[in-house]
């Protein structure tokens, strides 16, 4: 936390886990997940930390400066796979930890979402393009503890 510097709100909430909430235990919609957010710290304009009984199960970072998606396999050392672009799948599949279909975009909406998957952790990528012929830039990262996975 000395990095981080005081916390710009602590509360406790339910987890916004986007489209992966459908991998998720039930619990991660009960309010009782401690949410620290921090703003302004670094390349980042909001960082939100969530624990459960005291341990970490989600990282939440919101991106200042663009940062491309591109980028995203080197810096969470996984591969990522695109999901919401036109051509793929539009959403994950049933399995938790599964891989929807890779397949590489052609154009891009303006709004789509990028997924990798490690032995500890998915990552949930928010990305954003104003020109479909782009990928855009990250907009925000959600690393979720596959402790929450749903059994």
């Amino acid at each position: 936390m000395r990095i981080l510097g005081q916390p710009a709100a602590d509360k406790v909430d339910r987890l916004d886990a986007s489209k992966v909430s459908k991998w998720l235990d039930p619990k991660h919609k009960e309010k009782i997940f401690r949410q620290l957010s921090f703003k302004n710290v670094g390349d980042f304009s909001q960082i939100q930390l969530s624990f459960l009984e005291n341990k970490l199960v989600m990282i939440e970072l919101a991106f200042k400066k663009n940062v491309a998606p591109e980028r995203v396999n080197n810096i969470f050392g996984v591969e990522f796979t695109t999901v919401g672009a036109q051509g793929g799948p539009s959403d994950l599949p049933n399995e938790p930890g599964k891989y929807p279909v890779r397949f590489v975009p052609t154009l891009y909406p303006f709004s789509y979402n990028m997924i990798g998957i490690s032995d500890k952790a998915i990552v949930w990528v928010d990305c954003s393009t104003g020109d479909a012929r782009t990928p855009g830039r990250i907009d925000r990262t959600r690393q979720i503890s596959r402790v929450l996975e749903r059994k």
